[in-house]
C-alpha cells in the first residue's frame, strides 16, 4: 500500500490546519485526543483579535494596517474555505453576530471603525494570508500520507480482500495537483509453486 499525497491540495489544508491550532492555542483552547480544531468563526472578536495579533507578529503593524485599509476601501473579497464558510452560516444561522452592535451602527458615525462584515472579511483575509505563508516541511506529508497507506491496508485485512501475510505499506508517493487518489495498491503475483512472478500495479482510491 503506498499512501499518496499532493504538495498543493494536503499543502495548503495543512497550513491551514496549522493557522487554526496556532489561534486556538492562542485562545486558551486546549486540544481534543484524537481531534483537528475546528473550523475558525471569523465573527467572533477573540478570533479576530488573535489572527491581527499574530498576523502583526510575523508581518509587522504595517503589513496588518495595509490589509485593514484595504479593506475599509473595498480592495479585498472574500475567500472563504468550505469549512471557514460553513461556520460563518453556523453563526449567522444562530443569530449571534454581533446583534446590538449591527442594530446601532456604530461604526458609521466612529472613524475608523469596521462594520461587521468588514471585520469578518479582514479576519478571514488575515487567516488565508498566514496559511499561504505557513511552512509545512516536506515530512508532514509523508506522515499523511504513511496513514493514508495504513488506512487502506487495515481496511484491506479488515474485508479479507488480501492474506494478512501480504499487506504492506510502502514508501510514501507524490501526485500531481487534485488527482483525488490517496493510495495506490500494488498486487505482487504468485505462481503455483509460491514463487513471486510479476508486480501489477492498481490504483486504489481512499479517503483522507
Amino acid at each position: 500500500m503506498h499512501g499518496r499525497y499532493s504538495a498543493e491540495v494536503d499543502g495548503a489544508e495543512l497550513k491551514e490546519l496549522n493557522v487554526r491550532r496556532e489561534v486556538a492555542e492562542r485562545l486558551g483552547i486546549g486540544p481534543d485526543a484524537g481531534k483537528e480544531p475546528e473550523p475558525l468563526d471569523f465573527s467572533d472578536s477573540k478570533v479576530r483579535h488573535a489572527l491581527e495579533k499574530i498576523y502583526a507578529e510575523r508581518f509587522g503593524s504595517q503589513a496588518l494596517d495595509e490589509i485593514s485599509l484595504a479593506v475599509k476601501k473595498g480592495e479585498v473579497k472574500p475567500r472563504e474555505s468550505s469549512a471557514e464558510n460553513a461556520e460563518r452560516r453556523k453563526a449567522k444561522k444562530a443569530g449571534i453576530i454581533s446583534r446590538t452592535f449591527s442594530a446601532a451602527k456604530v461604526y458609521k458615525i466612529v472613524p475608523g471603525l469596521k462594520s461587521p462584515e468588514e471585520s469578518e472579511l479582514l479576519a478571514g483575509e488575515l487567516f488565508y494570508r498566514l496559511a499561504e505563508k505557513e511552512p509545512l516541511p516536506e515530512k508532514d506529508l509523508l506522515q499523511l500520507a504513511e496513514k493514508r497507506g495504513q488506512a487502506v491496508r487495515t481496511e484491506v485485512e479488515q474485508a479479507h480482500l488480501i492474506e494478512t501475510d501480504r499487506a504492506q505499506t510502502a514508501n510514501p508517493e507524490p501526485v500531481a495537483g487534485d488527482e483525488g487518489v490517496s493510495a495506490r495498491l500494488s498486487l505482487e503475483s504468485k505462481d503455483i509453486s509460491g514463487n513471486k512472478s510479476e508486480t501489477i500495479p492498481e490504483g486504489a482510491p481512499a479517503g483522507t
